[in-house]
Parts: structure tokens; sequence; C-alpha cells
């Protein structure tokens, strides 16, 4: 039963505007972290990703 609870709460949230905007910030960070071989904009990649999870946890 614990684990169906815990299904259900992560799938409701991914669903979510919450989850969904921090589906996306992944997305963008893996895109534009496996483009490229500079460490320079790995870490910029990196900080997008931290600044854009933390928006979207934000807004909730």
């Amino acid at each position: 039963k614990d684990d169906e609870e815990e299904s259900r709460f992560f799938f409701n949230f991914i669903f979510s505007a919450e989850g969904r905007k921090i589906l996306q910030c992944l997305a963008t960070f893996g895109f534009s972290y496996s483009l490229t071989t500079d460490m320079a904009a790995k870490l910029t990649a990196q900080e997008k990703l931290c600044n854009c999870t933390a928006n979207a946890i934000k807004s909730t």
C-alpha cells in the first residue's frame, strides 16, 4: 500500500504544473549539457538547471 501511495504521489507531481516545469528544466539541462565538451558551458548549464528548478519550486 505504501508503494502505491508513493507511485500515486510521484505521478500526481509529474503531471502537475510544477512537475512539468521541473521536467522541462531537466530536459533543457540534459540537451545543453550533452551538446558541449566545453567545461564552462557545462557549468553554465548546471547553474541554469539550479536556477530553473529553484524558480519552479518557488512557484508552488
